[in-house]
C-alpha cells in the first residue's frame, strides 16, 4: 500500500510552487494528496484537505497543521511530508529516502561561523537541548532539510507533543532523532 502525501500549507491563493510540486507527484508512488492548513481554491477537490485555522508563526503553524494531518482517520499511517515547494525531478518507484544535514553540532557550528543568530538558530538549539535532556540522542542529527520526509502518525505526534513548549521546535529533528 502506497502512503499519502500530505502538504502543510501557509494561507496563500497565489502559488506556482505548489502547482509544480503537484505536478511532480507523478514521479513518486501514492495514494492520496492532502493539504493540511490551507488548500488554494484551484486545486482540485479531489486533493484531501485539512483545514486548520492559521496560527501566530509560519512555526507554530506549519507544527499544528502537520499535528492535525497526524490526527486525520483519513490520512495513511506512514506518509510523506511535503512542502508546497517541494519537487520530485525523478522517477522514485521505491518511494521517498530519509535526508539529513549531518550532526546538528556541525549544523550549529556552520551558522555560529556565519553569524547567523535568528529565531531559526535559537530553535535549533533548543531543539538540540531537548533531545540532549530527554536521553535521545548524545550526538543529534539535523533533518532540517527542505525536502520530502517519510512519516509515521505515532511517532510524529510524540515528538510533536515532547517539543510543545518550544518556540521554534525543529520538529523534523526531534522525529528524526
Amino acid at each position: 500500500n502506497a502512503p499519502d502525501i500530505v502538504y502543510v500549507i501557509k494561507h496563500d491563493e497565489r502559488n506556482e510552487e505548489l502547482r509544480y510540486s503537484l505536478r511532480s507527484l507523478a514521479n513518486v508512488p501514492h495514494r492520496r494528496v492532502w493539504m493540511a492548513g490551507y488548500r488554494p481554491s484551484w486545486v482540485s477537490s479531489t486533493v484531501g484537505h485539512i483545514p486548520v485555522p492559521r496560527m501566530g508563526s509560519k512555526f507554530a503553524s506549519s507544527t499544528a497543521n502537520l499535528r492535525a494531518a497526524c490526527l486525520h482517520a483519513g490520512v495513511t499511517e506512514e506518509f510523506y511530508f511535503f512542502h508546497d515547494d517541494n519537487f520530485v525531478m525523478r522517477p522514485m518507484p521505491d518511494g521517498i529516502p530519509v535526508f539529513h544535514r549531518g550532526r546538528v553540532a556541525d549544523v550549529e557550528a556552520s551558522y555560529l561561523r556565519r553569524g547567523i543568530r535568528s529565531r531559526y538558530f535559537r530553535g535549533l538549539r533548543e531543539t538540540r537541548d531537548l533531545i540532549l535532556r530527554e536521553g535521545i540522542s548524545d550526538d543529534p542529527i539535523s533533518y532540517e532539510l527542505h525536502t520530502p520526509l517519510p512519516v509515521r502518525k505515532g511517532p510524529m505526534l510524540a515528538a510533536l507533543e515532547l517539543g510543545r513548549g518550544l518556540d521554534t521546535l525543529h520538529k523534523r529533528t526531534l522525529y528524526g532523532n
